[in-house]
């Protein structure tokens, strides 16, 4: 519920408001943005991605020329992000025969 304000508390509101999406910004950006002290935002060479993939050196390699992983590149050193690889193992998922089957029934059902 909005409490009714006078005209005399509308600058207090108005700061009231302006700190409270600041806030929010805040929070938006702590969110979204990787904090190198979580375990999921932490950078990895080739060897460590490899190991983290359970994937060979030269698949990486030959992967990341292809641009199937996600990477970073300085000079002559690639790098990734684990969230990245984890965003890209997730994004490769395949579904129960059973979320299949329940996918098409909501086709079916749409038709």
């Amino acid at each position: 519920m909005i409490n009714k304000i006078t005209f005399d508390e509308v600058p207090s509101a108005m700061v009231a408001v302006l700190n409270k999406l600041h806030s929010i910004e805040l929070a938006i950006t702590q969110l979204t943005t990787c904090n190198t002290k979580e375990p999921d935002c932490d950078l990895m060479t080739v060897d460590e991605a490899a190991d983290f993939l359970h994937l060979s050196k030269q698949t990486v390699y030959q992967d990341n020329a292809a641009g199937k992983l996600p990477s970073m590149k300085k000079g002559k050193r690639v790098y990734f992000l684990k969230s990245d690889l984890i965003k890209y193992l997730k994004d490769g998922k395949r579904k129960t025969k059973a979320e299949a089957a329940n996918d098409a029934n909501k086709f079916l059902a749409n038709q």
